[in-house]
């Protein structure tokens, strides 16, 4: 076996790491979403923690969503342009179904308010 001169080993070994797996939150979500890019659509339940009307996104800290197999957390996700976002705000319970977008990641396509 030959030399290995430091540049190379610290590739190796950073190629190494980048292989075993998510390390930083973004990219557990990431890894999480990469999983389940098979289901088109997956339910979850949940409370609203913001609301962002000019972004058109809500913050959910929501149960798991085992078609996703994810585990219960908060969560930033896109609403669908066509729904309404009026009733929503911080503290509200809701129901809602996720569809996957067609640019990655999933989006609100229908949510409503539980008591």
């Amino acid at each position: 076996m030959g030399k290995v001169s430091g540049g190379v080993l610290i590739l190796a070994l950073a190629t190494g790491l980048a292989l075993a797996g998510p390390t930083s939150v973004a990219a557990q979500s990431e890894g999480r979403s990469q999983a389940a890019e098979t289901v088109e659509k997956a339910t979850g339940k949940g409370v609203v923690q913001a609301v962002n009307k000019e972004e058109r996104q809500l913050r959910i800290t929501h149960e798991a969503i085992p078609a996703l197999k994810w585990p219960g957390m908060t969560m930033a996700f896109k609403v669908a342009s066509g729904l309404s976002l009026e009733g929503l705000a911080p503290g509200a319970r809701v129901t809602f179904t996720l569809s996957k977008s067609p640019q990655g990641g999933y989006v609100i396509e229908q949510i409503q308010r539980v008591e």
